[in-house]
């Protein structure tokens, strides 16, 4: 049996959540990763080649350059009995042909982050994840936001608190709850007016605060990608838009707002620029050097 999976996308937490029920689901197989430092003639030796310890094989391939990889479409066909081949690239173009074969012949899973409007979305997934009331998932995600992977670590947090097996309450949550978006609220609305200075001094609160410099990250891209997507929509008024992109006037008037003080291009670029911090992230570089670079071009680019 060959079975091939791609996912990709800007909520990290749902494409490990993914990852582990796939593993579960082949916890018999044999688990093998790799990443983009891994040459090709390497990779397709061994998607060739059968597992000599279990019927199964596990293969997931990290960070993989789509438009540099058109070589998997020769060695699909000769992909090893009983492999399942998980992609997780770092970027996607839906145009790429390998992007296509996986599209047509496996399973494609775009983790989308949610929206702030989609509060209740992101309560849903912690209900499933963790042992909490609804009341107290919805006031969770109320304090801290809809970034799943801010939410969760604060779910492991206030359950050590409750101790194992007891259930966590709107009491816990009250209690213990930090909101990870306060200051990335105020980062937010500094960068509207290109305010070095200012968002400099509020990105330094944020690491003395220990914010995750991944729910920073997290809430500027979703921040920059809703400006890019009401400009798309020209002189177009706030309400039309809302109700176009099902989201709320209120919401989309502020957006339109902070995408005022930006051209698209620059948008484009600024989105660019948190990709590329996000991936050095992941290596282990230096959270405040990369965030305080990247603030200060924002401002000054």
């Amino acid at each position: 049996m060959k079975s091939l999976y791609l996912f990709f996308g800007d909520e990290e937490y749902l494409i490990k959540s993914k990852l582990r029920s796939l593993k579960e689901k082949h916890k018999n197989a044999s688990l093998e990763t790799y990443d983009h430092n891994t040459t090709a003639e390497v990779l397709a030796e061994t998607l060739r080649m059968s597992s000599l310890f279990a019927p199964e094989r596990l293969i997931i391939v990290e960070d993989i350059n789509l438009a540099r990889s058109e070589w998997l479409l020769e060695v699909m066909p000769d992909l090893s009995p009983g492999t399942t081949l998980v992609l997780l690239p770092e970027q996607v173009d839906r145009r790429n042909k390998v992007f296509k074969y996986f599209s047509k012949h496996g399973e494609i899973f775009e983790a989308r982050a949610y929206a702030p409007w989609q509060q209740e979305e992101a309560a849903e997934v912690i209900l499933k994840e963790a042992n909490i009331s609804r009341p107290a998932a919805r006031l969770l995600v109320e304090i801290v936001g809809t970034d799943l992977r801010s939410l969760m670590s604060e779910v492991e947090k206030i359950s050590t608190y409750c101790g194992e097996g007891q259930a966590i309450d709107e009491a816990a949550v009250n209690l213990l709850a930090v909101s990870g978006e306060m200051d990335a609220f105020a980062l937010v609305n500094s960068l509207r007016f290109k305010n070095a200075k200012t968002s400099l001094l509020i990105l330094q609160r944020a690491f003395r605060e220990k914010t995750d410099p991944f729910s920073m990250l997290g809430m500027l891209a979703q921040q920059f990608r809703m400006a890019l997507l009401v400009k798309s929509f020209g002189g177009t008024n706030h309400f039309t838009i809302a109700q176009s992109i099902k989201s709320t006037p209120f919401y989309v008037k502020k957006c339109l707002e902070f995408a005022q003080h930006y051209k698209t291009e620059e948008i484009k670029n600024v989105l660019n620029d948190l990709h590329e911090v996000g991936l050095k992230l992941k290596t282990g570089a230096n959270a405040r050097v990369l965030m305080s670079l990247l603030v200060n071009d924002i401002c000054n680019g």
